[in-house]
């Protein structure tokens, strides 16, 4: 009797639930922030205690773009509180993180660890965070520039040199030019500056980094996400991709982005072809494109 009624109430409601839109992911990020105040006195710990909260609302509630989303972006953000001025303006530090969900299997890919140590910014407990990133703020704008840059690598990822990911790096770009001219607030989004906000992103939008945005999409989506279902495939386009990437580094062998990409990669790339038959090929194109991390490829000898 209870199993026909539910199939005449879902016969009644069928028509109704797919005249539904789907639900979208209203939301980009999952993220979780940790905010270390060890060095701090103790008064300045107390008018801090809410900052944690503030930031991993401000980043997991925000509305970034007009995408849909199926599942957030899994991001890590650690902040250093170092020193603090006038019981509200304080040097900071942190590094972030993002993971990227592979196809067909429960694991994900890093994508993204970017260590900040130029941050001045005021603080207090009561103010806003509101987004809005046309007008600069020296604690939410950079925020906002780690949250579009996240954002442009992901999209890369599943899209070859996707325009959606370009106009994320355009604001990203837009967010670091007006930091640049902001007095003391300015250090980090200097041009010419080592790791600086402004010359990373610029790099990402350059000509000569083209390769490096289009390799995105080849290593992870034709690469990593064919392991599950292709392996022979996906680590024949991964290997085939590493090495433009790695032509790439030795004709720009200090370029930070590209830096950044086999810093975070290394291990990965060790783990996916450590049992590969042309492994020692890849291991010598390598070792002379990243000769810092030799230790690790060296498990691919």
């Amino acid at each position: 009797m209870r199993a026909r009624l539910w199939s005449a109430v879902l016969a009644a409601l069928l028509p109704i639930l797919v005249a539904l839109p789907a639900r979208a992911q209203e939301h980009e990020f999952n993220a979780k922030v940790k905010v270390d105040t060890q060095q701090l006195n103790a008064s300045d710990k107390d008018r801090t205690a809410r900052l944690q909260g503030q930031i991993q609302e401000y980043l997991n509630q925000t509305r970034w773009t007009q995408e849909n989303f199926e599942q957030p972006l899994e991001v890590e953000v650690t902040v250093v509180l170092n020193t603090v001025r006038n019981q509200d303006e304080y040097d900071g530090q942190f590094v972030i993180t993002s993971r990227r969900l592979l196809y067909g299997v429960a694991q994900s890919s890093p994508m993204l660890r970017l260590l900040d140590t130029k941050w001045k910014f005021k603080y207090n407990d009561t103010q806003n965070f509101s987004f809005n990133s046309e007008v600069f703020d020296p604690l939410l704008s950079v925020l906002d520039y780690y949250a579009y840059i996240i954002l442009a690598y992901d999209t890369d990822s599943y899209e070859n040199q996707s325009q959606v990911a370009q106009n994320y790096l355009e604001t990203a770009r837009r967010i670091a030019n007006r930091g640049t001219n902001n007095g003391v607030y300015a250090y980090g989004w200097q041009t010419q500056q080592a790791d600086g906000r402004y010359d990373f992103v610029n790099e990402l939008l350059s000509a000569k980094l083209i390769p490096f945005r289009a390799a995105l999409y080849a290593y992870h989506f034709n690469g990593l996400d064919l392991l599950a279902t292709r392996p022979e495939q996906g680590r024949a386009n991964m290997a085939r991709t590493l090495r433009v990437l790695a032509d790439l580094k030795k004709r720009y062998p200090t370029n930070v982005v590209l830096n950044r990409f086999f810093e975070i990669k290394s291990g990965e790339i060790v783990q996916t072809f450590k049992e590969d038959p042309e492994r020692g090929a890849l291991y010598q194109v390598l070792i002379e494109a990243d000769p810092l991390h030799r230790t690790a490829y060296d498990d691919l000898r």
